[in-house]
């Protein structure tokens, strides 16, 4: 009987032995399949599964107090990702992106409510001076730049001397009422007013600067406008100033027309910049027009940045 038990014993175990052979023979086919034979089938799966884009609705509603005040909501919101090993030219692109943050700081701070013009112009040389710092060229540029602005900033206190010692004359001497009769006196009303003095800056523009004419003109013209009945002086400041705008481009005084000439090349002669400037002075006067009928379009920016405010 323990010869019979022992030989049960022996098949039991080869029994198990052949099994676990088997068992680990399928193991291992399974194993060299998965990461030999079929390795860039599950790679490819894997990498699906793990750039596949699954969007996940929100329908938990408005999350509110005890007093019915949202405490939390659902917003949806775009970024864009930069990476800087994509970049084909990145000197390119930061010539390009660099005057972009720039113009962007300070119109941002303007209309951000975060700085005044005056304070946003300092916020635009800080930039400036940091732009060429990184660039290296701040050494270079800082002599000129100053010098430049301090000649620009004594023009303008020199006229604004000047525009003050005149306009004290002017008034004593009774310039005031004379204007202020003149532009009364015209057909049309405040209307031919208006338009009287807007073709006088018009004019004014070929001969003289537009600081100038700010220092010298409007003082003299605008008390007397905003006299006159239903004139808004919001709307009158933005028609000067379109208006003036188009001393900055028209020949013979007009800065943008020196700027161009700079830049253009030899092939572009002067009298095809006075030509070419033409429709964009056309432009500005369209412009004016159109605010003359629409005067909301004065506001209307403000207005949608802050509802009125």
């Amino acid at each position: 009987m323990a010869l019979v038990g022992e030989k049960h014993q022996r098949i039991r175990l080869h029994a198990l032995s052949v099994v676990l052979f088997g068992v680990a023979l399928a193991l291992a086919y399974r194993l060299t399949d998965v990461h030999f034979l079929q390795h860039d089938r599950f790679a490819a799966l894997a990498r699906d599964e793990h750039l596949r884009d699954q969007e996940i609705p929100a329908h938990r509603g408005a999350l509110l107090d005890t007093n019915g005040n949202p405490l939390a909501v659902t917003t949806t919101f775009q970024t864009v990702d930069l990476i800087g090993a994509d970049i084909r030219d990145p000197v390119g692109t930061a010539a390009l992106v660099a005057p972009l943050l720039l113009i962007l700081a300070v119109l941002g701070s303007i209309l951000g409510g975060i700085a005044t013009p005056t304070e946003a112009a300092s916020v635009g040389a800080v930039g400036a001076i940091l732009l060429a710092a990184v660039k290296g060229t701040l050494g270079v540029a800082l002599g000129p730049v100053v010098q430049r602005t301090t000649q620009v900033t004594c023009m303008i206190f020199v006229i604004l001397i000047g525009a003050t010692m005149f306009s004290l004359v002017f008034r004593g001497l009774g310039g005031d009422d004379m204007v202020h009769r003149a532009l009364g006196n015209l057909p049309g009303g405040a209307a031919g007013a208006i338009l009287a003095v807007m073709l006088a800056m018009f004019l004014l523009g070929f001969v003289m600067d537009a600081f100038e004419i700010i220092f010298v003109v409007v003082p003299i013209v605008a008390v007397p406008l905003l006299a006159l009945h239903k004139i808004d002086p919001v709307w009158l400041g933005i028609m000067m100033a379109m208006n003036l705008q188009t001393s900055y481009m028209h020949p013979p005084l007009g800065p943008t027309l020196f700027f161009l000439r700079g830049v253009a090349p030899p092939e572009i002669t002067t009298r095809d910049i006075y030509v070419g400037i033409i429709p964009f002075v056309a432009i500005q006067l369209v412009a004016l027009v159109v605010l003359w009928y629409v005067p909301g379009l004065a506001t209307a920016l403000p207005h949608a940045l802050y509802g009125g405010r």
